[in-house]
């Protein structure tokens, strides 16, 4: 648990500077300095994530072709040159965190420590010790979702999040609805709804054998087989839950702070990955495909601070901060929690 405190704490340090440092190109070395402490820490890992034995057996099998293209590149890479089969972790975790940190950068200088906190305590970090592969794709997809949001090219990422790994593009397709939608009473409605479907649970296996003969063809129909899609879990209301919906409540309520600071784009993606993460909830392997848009909050909360009163902006960081970090160590400390104690190849 230690080592998680202190990684915290480096991490709050580096982007707590950003607040007083103007200088950009300053506050990027000291964005790559945190790439390359996440990368370290979650690179080194051994055997934290249930996934990491498999990426390691398939490495070391010549006759095992990965389906996404990035991921044939790096394990051409590994086995053309020799390396450790433990390099393919390292390099998925730099990219990771290196694409984190560029969405990070994009963000205001005085929230980027609350970004960060909000990184640590969510499936963007939990999850980059499994699913490395999707959690990349997620990482880049987020960095094109900042980018449009400033108004700057972003096709390429996309296509490479796609590249690395293909249900991105769902995260795409979610993006081309939240163009189409505005965040109003209804959505708002839609979103309750989908509250009251996370405590109820035990839908989508009727749902899915609707559409299991599609499902099926698709590069998903392994996933029919999967324990986890073919047995309801009733979703837990727990407090991470409850206070989400009452930052999401309050969103909602200063939604035109949003709209009035180009920032619509991202505020129509949060509701959305909201949404589908909740009605897909009883369901953990479907419900990956929402990490998505699901994972736009680590920036839309985090803006809540700078929504009201300027003279409230550095309380309510704070306070966010304080909620989040409370969160990670609850996490952390949870029974049969697989991250604790932490184990390194070091």
């Amino acid at each position: 648990m230690l080592i998680y405190i202190l990684l915290i704490i480096l991490s709050t340090i580096i982007f707590i500077s950003h607040i007083y440092v103007k200088d950009e190109k300053v506050n990027f070395v000291t964005a790559f300095v945190w790439v390359l402490l996440m990368t370290l820490f979650v690179g080194s890992q051994d055997g934290i994530g249930t996934d990491h034995s498999n990426y390691i057996a398939q490495i070391e099998s010549p006759w095992v072709v990965p389906s996404e293209p990035f991921t044939i590149l790096v394990f051409a890479i590994i086995r053309s040159f020799g390396i450790s089969s433990y390099a393919f972790f390292y390099i998925y975790a730099f990219l990771t965190y290196f694409y984190l940190a560029k969405a990070v950068l994009l963000s205001d200088r005085n929230i980027r420590f609350i970004v960060v906190i909000m990184i640590l305590q969510s499936l963007l970090f939990f999850q980059s010790f499994n699913l490395v592969r999707q959690i990349l794709a997620c990482a880049i997809f987020l960095y094109g979702l900042m980018l449009i949001s400033c108004g700057k090219k972003h096709y390429i990422v996309f296509v490479l999040a796609f590249l690395v790994h293909y249900s991105a593009l769902f995260g795409i397709l979610m993006i081309v609805l939240a163009k189409m939608i505005k965040v109003n009473i209804v959505v708002l409605m839609i979103y309750i709804g989908s509250v009251c479907i996370l405590l109820w649970g035990g839908f989508m296996s009727g749902f899915i054998s609707i559409f299991e003969p599609i499902i099926g063809k698709t590069y998903y129909g392994y996933y029919l087989e999967s324990a986890l899609i073919n047995e309801n879990q009733t979703a837990h209301f727990g407090v991470v839950y409850q206070v989400i919906f009452v930052l999401s409540l309050i969103v909602y309520a200063k939604r035109n702070y949003y709209i009035s600071n180009n920032l619509e784009l991202i505020l129509n993606v949060f509701f959305l990955g909201q949404i589908m993460y909740n009605v897909l909830s009883a369901n953990i392997t479907l419900q990956r495909i929402t990490y998505y848009p699901y994972v736009s909050m680590v920036f839309v909360i985090p803006l809540l601070a700078k929504s009201l009163h300027s003279y409230w902006t550095t309380r309510n960081a704070l306070l966010l901060y304080l909620i989040y970090f409370v969160f990670i160590l609850a996490s952390l400390s949870s029974k049969g929690s697989p991250y604790v104690p932490y184990k390194s190849i070091l």
